[in-house]
């Protein structure tokens, strides 16, 4: 679980993938599975931590 969290917060934090990219890379395949673990884990939602790395600039940083 850990691994597959971490994972989820750097493609969500340094990359500019889509959301649903994101979750099928970590394993889900329900957005709202996938939503309430990412919450649970890091205390907010993905939506919320993506605009956050938007707006310290940290989107697209990194390519895969």
């Amino acid at each position: 679980m850990h691994w597959h969290m971490q994972v989820a917060y750097d493609l969500l934090h340094y990359t500019d993938l889509p959301l649903q990219e994101i979750m099928n890379r970590c394993g889900y395949t329900s957005m709202p599975t996938f939503s309430r673990t990412y919450r649970r884990w890091w205390h907010t939602s993905p939506q919320r931590a993506r605009i956050a790395a938007r707006n310290r600039g940290d989107i697209g940083k990194y390519a895969l």
